[in-house]
């Protein structure tokens, strides 16, 4: 990647990089180029997407919810309301 690759792709995540964590992030995509090398010359037999059974999963218990909790109370941290809903920045581009 270059400079100016590395720049806009901070750009459209809303991070500010300078000269140093450029480098730095050139330094780790070259690292893992070679290591992705490596993976590829293993001869694998079968394909293992995780070490450890995941037969037996446990879910947590729901939460019941009060339609009738205080609102003012809930949302006494914030100013940006819309009904009952918090308004947020979009953050992403479209």
């Amino acid at each position: 990647m270059t400079n100016e690759e590395i720049i806009a792709l901070a750009d459209s995540l809303l991070f500010d990089v300078n000269d140093e964590e450029i480098e730095e992030t050139k330094n780790t995509i070259e690292f893992i180029k070679k290591e992705a090398e490596v993976f590829s010359k293993l001869n694998l037999k079968e394909s293992m997407t995780h070490p450890f059974d995941l037969n037996e999963v446990t879910l947590r218990n729901d939460e019941e919810y009060n339609q009738n909790d205080d609102f003012e109370e809930l949302f006494k941290n914030t100013s940006n309301i819309q009904g009952r809903e918090v308004k947020v920045p979009r953050v992403v581009k479209e």
